[in-house]
């Protein structure tokens, strides 16, 4: 039975159809299509009379649709939307089986549970899709592609459908077609949050945060724009050459060499020494403009030709650019002049670097040979140990790489490693060693949570309080940062 004539025309008039005193509200394509929610939602009268005229069912807790759909089935058993709502209803324990295995990357709970769902109900096209992401996360590549194929004329309105489809790309490897698909998503639904987190790891958005801490509203730029916001800022004040070379770093850590770009140009403008031709040409290497990176270079090695810098450069920009024999003698070079540089490090790791031993972790331990004193050497080393489980040789080498001076950058890598791991008290004797927690007081945001949350483990909680304090006024550290110290806070005051 089809919804009748005088449904059709309150539906267009006032914005639902009528079931008696019911209310039955279309869902918005995209509020419903995550829940795997009946088309029409049936709300009671006790519930859209309280509503003000913000409120809308897409708004409701998929609990609250249940609840609505055993009251609405108990008191119109012979409507036409009863058995899809009994099936819904049917299906809704299964859903939040789902949701609990997806959420816990449990995923052959999740398929176990999907599958019931496709049993009782096989036109749930939602629940098809879901279990093709479940799919490709357990490396069902093709099983997935198949659903992808199936369900495509059906879902192809959906955001979820090509967010997903963008994982699938990337999991292919695959880049180019995965970003088209989360643009794809993206245009269905401007704040589809998959869609914006994937792009902006992929570097065409940027995530910010809007408001203030007690109010903070994630949000994404374009790249361009974001670009933008960064360069009137600069303008804004008037800076030092040190302070673009340390946003030029900033920069091209974070995956943003345009930007790294703009600033060692700054740079270059109040001084123009060796730091800012390199910090330039590593910039434009990263760019892929290699002829620039190769102009850049030029005045490097007019500047310091001998320097650990020009070999490292010269040996970044001669790899990737392909002529991959000729950047072997130079990062050899590089790493004989200063072992404490991490990214030539790195490069000297890549499985296809030409090595004297393939194995990395016997590469390393020549290289501790060779340099004892190398803090860089003795972390990267210390990190593989943790990877591959050997904890105890790779925290003695940590703590020596902590002794020696490792970076805040290195330190802030080591310590959530080993924080993650549950081993709090070689966190808090790594920073020891480091010189003591109090050396990093203004330091990097992240590695005082770490600490905090690790002091805390041990028992000192006072300790805790007064980094995690730190970290939630620190105006330039990252807002999801300040937000866990604040809530690590109060978890702390409210457990006293």
């Amino acid at each position: 039975m089809t919804q009748g004539w005088f449904g059709r025309a309150c539906e267009r008039l006032v914005g639902y159809e009528p079931a008696g005193r019911w209310r039955l509200y279309r869902r918005a394509p995209q509020a419903g299509g995550g829940r795997g929610l009946p088309e029409q939602i049936p709300v009671p009268p006790d519930e859209w009379r309280s509503w003000k005229k913000s409120q809308s069912p897409d708004r409701l807790s998929h609990e609250q649709i249940v609840t609505f759909a055993q009251r609405f089935v108990s008191d119109h058993p012979r409507h036409r939307l009863t058995p899809a709502y009994q099936r819904f209803i049917r299906k809704a324990p299964l859903a939040k089986r789902v949701e609990e295995g997806l959420a816990g990357r449990a995923w052959e709970d999740a398929e176990e549970a999907l599958r019931e769902i496709l049993t009782l109900d096989g036109t749930d096209d939602r629940a098809r899709l879901l279990l093709a992401l479940v799919q490709q996360n357990q490396g069902k590549l093709d099983d997935a592609e198949t659903i992808y194929r199936e369900v495509a004329p059906r879902m192809e309105t959906e955001a979820d459908y090509h967010a997903f489809r963008g994982g699938y790309f990337e999991l292919r490897e695959q880049p180019e077609e995965a970003r088209a698909a989360y643009q794809r998503a993206q245009a269905i639904q401007p704040d589809h949050g998959l869609a914006l987190e994937r792009l902006a790891a992929m570097g065409e958005m940027v995530e910010i945060y809007l408001g203030d801490l007690d109010h903070p509203q994630k949000a994404y730029l374009t790249v361009a724009a974001y670009e933008k916001v960064i360069l009137e800022g600069w303008d804004g004040a008037e800076q030092s050459e040190a302070f673009y070379l340390e946003r030029s770093s900033f920069h091209l850590r974070n995956g943003q060499p345009a930007l790294a770009l703009r600033a060692a140009e700054r740079a270059a403008e109040l001084g123009g020494g060796k730091e800012t031709h390199a910090a330039g040409c590593r910039a434009l290497v990263a760019l892929e403009r290699y002829d620039d990176a190769a102009a850049a270079l030029a005045h490097l090695q007019a500047a310091a030709p001998e320097d650990e810098e020009t070999f490292s450069c010269l040996g970044h920009l001669l790899w990737f650019r392909g002529e991959r024999e000729g950047a072997v003698e130079w990062v050899h070079r590089a790493i004989e002049a200063n072992p404490n540089r991490v990214e030539n490090l790195h490069l000297f790791l890549h499985p296809e670097f030409p090595r004297p031993r393939r194995d990395a972790l016997a590469c390393l331990r020549d290289l501790l040979r060779k340099h004892p004193q190398s803090w860089a050497v003795k972390s990267v080393t210390a990190a593989l140990l943790m990877a591959k489980g050997e904890w105890s040789e790779g925290i003695a080498l940590a703590t020596q790489a902590a002794e020696l001076g490792a970076s805040e950058d290195v330190l802030v890598e080591l310590t959530g490693r080993l924080g993650r791991e549950g081993l709090h008290r070689d966190v808090v004797g790594l920073i020891d060693a480091a010189g003591g927690w109090r050396r990093f007081r203004g330091g990097n945001a992240l590695l005082r949570s770490n600490l905090a949350s690790s002091l805390h483990q041990v028992g000192d909680t006072e300790t805790a309080r007064e980094l995690w304090g730190s970290v939630a006024g620190d105006e330039s550290a990252h807002p999801e940062v300040r937000l866990r110290a604040r809530e690590a806070l109060a978890a702390v005051s409210r457990a006293r």
